[in-house]
């Protein structure tokens, strides 16, 4: 029985496939035996058997050091302030005002909040809708309820998504749909339509992921698991009541880059040496790599609590938010970002879909 693509139903050819580069982090044995197969027609990416979920979920909430987890533990205080831009998170809220009107009457889902740079953002503009997160990192969560989220401690599912059903004005999923098993993308696509109200928006970010026409991009990254091109998200959208009102890609080109280039200058850097700790591949030089952001964080911590002795917390943020003022970006120089430059071959695919 021939393999199926799950985005369009084509025959799968096992010929056009590919393995994942070296990983930079800790990963699970499985990914150095996993082929990506590459659908001809639609274009999407995906490992040729899903990994069992219990394994990637305990992946996730501990050993994964994704940005929530290298974010999340670099204080033991919340030092998100007016003025800590997040570019990436400004150019998203840029593009969905587009279509919706943020206020605080309205409630959002965020699957995949990590260190919860798009939930600062909004509440930096003083938007403080409802808002519930997807995140199963632990130590995201204090900062996350900080700023007024809901936790959901867990992955989102369609049997999560029942709790939410016609409640949700806007679902934000960025750069989180590429971790999920290329046999869940549907269901995951379908709690989205279960938790929109009528005329909800659903925005998505992933990597422009087309293998077979960026071979060299260095997209083949542990541990994503669906490979994204835009013809790929048209065609998984067609099976649902989510209607494309803009599709598009930001970003640096894919076609400019030289992977292997960069492959190379790591592996002289010892980057790909790994031992063996029960279930996952420790990265040797990574694990080095945390012990000494550990310590900078310690001895960051350190400061933070004899400015506080001294000038208690609302001086310490005050003082935080004028050095930060000082440094921050023109508006001339964040616009110039190729985050909100959009066309062809680019870095990022982005998609808002309507209910």
């Amino acid at each position: 029985m021939k393999l199926k693509c799950p985005a369009c139903n084509y025959d799968l050819d096992k010929t056009k496939s590919f393995s994942y580069t070296p990983s930079t982090i800790d990963k699970l044995p499985v990914f150095d035996n996993l082929k990506i197969i590459c659908c001809g027609n639609c274009e999407f990416g995906m490992i040729e058997e899903d990994i069992d979920e219990e394994l990637l979920s305990k992946y996730y909430s501990s050993d994964y050091s994704g940005k929530a987890k290298k974010n999340a533990t670099s204080a033991s205080l919340n030092t998100k302030t007016i003025y800590s831009a997040d570019t990436r998170a400004i150019s998203q809220i840029a593009l969905i005002k587009n279509f919706i009107d943020l206020n605080d009457n309205i409630k959002i889902l965020e699957i995949g909040a990590g260190a919860g740079g798009f939930l600062h953002t909004l509440r930096s503009m003083r938007i403080n809708a409802k808002y519930i997160s997807f995140e199963p990192q632990v130590d995201a969560h204090a900062n996350l309820v900080e700023m007024g989220a809901s936790i959901e401690n867990k992955n989102f599912s369609f049997l999560e998504a029942s709790k939410y059903a016609g409640e949700i004005d806007l679902v934000v999923m960025s750069h989180s749909l590429e971790h999920f098993n290329p046999g869940k993308i549907k269901k995951i696509l379908q709690g989205v339509e279960i938790v929109l109200k009528h005329n909800g928006l659903f925005f998505c970010e992933v990597p422009n992921a087309n293998l077979l026409r960026y071979p060299n991009a260095g997209e083949m990254i542990v541990p994503h698991l669906s490979f994204f091109s835009i013809d790929s998200i048209k065609s998984f959208l067609r099976d649902f009541s989510l209607e494309i009102k803009f599709i598009n890609t930001c970003g640096d080109f894919q076609s400019r880059k030289d992977h292997k280039k960069q492959l190379a200058n790591l592996k002289d850097q010892g980057w790909f040496e790994f031992y063996k700790d029960n279930d996952i591949l420790r990265n040797v030089r990574y694990q080095k790599y945390l012990k000494e952001q550990n310590k900078k964080f310690r001895r960051i911590n350190i400061f933070i609590s004899i400015i506080i002795k001294m000038f208690g917390k609302s001086g310490f943020i005050f003082i935080i938010n004028l050095y930060r003022k000082i440094k921050q970006e023109s508006f001339n120089s964040l616009m110039s970002s190729k985050l909100f430059s959009y066309s062809e071959e680019r870095e990022f695919i982005r998609f808002i879909a309507k209910k």
